[in-house]
């Protein structure tokens, strides 16, 4: 696969997610965070599936590849998922996804003592300006409501080191199995994560998804269908195949626009303009991206 198409499927999964990160936002203030990520993981590994199986491409895999994705899918769609959600609905998905800046650098230091791919000082530059988003934001919040807000910032951050955890165990099983294809690799994921959100309703705080999904108008039912179809499947499936032939932090490095995205449709739909922070913490976050981009 060319650089060029790598670049052009993470910019359409970065699109397709920001605009799904609207509608999930929206139904985990009105049902809850656990139902949103239960539901949009259900139907897009029902939907892998079906692919995989109308494209014939299921076939045996390694024990081990089989582990790594599970484990993918745990970490990386179930248990970062819901703090990302439950950051949504604190923080905004706008504000919520600037702080995924974070994560080329983490995959950029993994990248290198895992895959020995190349990492220099530059990185360490743009986590200054990483760090002045998340103080813009804290600065903001401490201004909006009078008091800092930290457990927000908390979950989003720690969703992006799970979300990287999940990304690298997925990049593991590239490795190790060349011909594995991102439908099955999004499949295994998909269906970790759902092993994940049972034992959560067996054993902590029972999700009650198809019930809850019946107690939603019929337009509500639409809406999140299209979310969970264009936020969860359709962007995963192009990200995935795209980090099976990209290196691994210029990918993450390109999941910038996804803030932006995010952002932009956050205005739109609530008709306001950006704050003066947001576009501080742009601006930060924009100047960290260029150095990042040329470490």
């Amino acid at each position: 696969m060319s650089e060029l198409m790598t670049y052009a499927l993470i910019l359409g999964a970065n699109f397709t997610f920001a605009g799904g990160t609207l509608i999930f936002s929206h139904f985990s203030k009105k049902v809850s965070v656990l139902w949103v990520n239960n539901l949009k993981a259900f139907i897009a590994t029902v939907l892998f599936a079906l692919t995989a199986t109308v494209l014939g491409l299921w076939k045996p895999l390694p024990f081990s590849t089989l582990l790594w994705l599970f484990s993918s899918g745990l970490i990386g769609l179930c248990l970062a998922d819901i703090l990302l959600l439950q950051a949504f609905t604190i923080l905004g998905p706008g504000r919520t996804l600037v702080l995924f800046s974070f994560q080329p650098i983490i995959l950029g230091f993994a990248g290198y003592f895992i895959f020995h791919q190349k990492v220099n000082w530059m990185k360490m530059l743009s986590i200054v300006f990483m760090i002045s988003c998340l103080l813009i934001f804290v600065s903001e919040r401490k201004q909006q409501t009078g008091k800092w807000s930290l457990s927000g910032f908390v979950e989003a951050f720690f969703a992006v080191a799970l979300d990287a955890v999940g990304v690298i165990f997925s990049r593991l099983a590239y490795e190790q199995t060349a011909n594995l294809h991102p439908l099955e690799t999004n499949f295994y994921r998909g269906f970790g994560a759902l092993v994940g959100f049972f034992f959560i309703s067996l054993f902590w705080k029972r999700i009650n998804l198809f019930s809850q999904f019946k107690n939603i108008s019929f337009k509500e039912r639409n809406w999140i269908i299209l979310g969970c179809v264009v936020g969860c499947y359709l962007s995963l499936l192009m990200y995935l195949t795209a980090l099976k032939y990209s290196h691994l932090a210029s990918a993450s490095a390109l999941s910038i626009t996804g803030p932006l995205f995010a952002a932009s449709f956050e205005c739109m739909v609530n008709k306001t303009p950006p704050s003066r922070h947001l576009i501080m913490a742009f601006g930060m976050f924009i100047l960290g991206a260029i150095v990042l981009s040329f470490s």
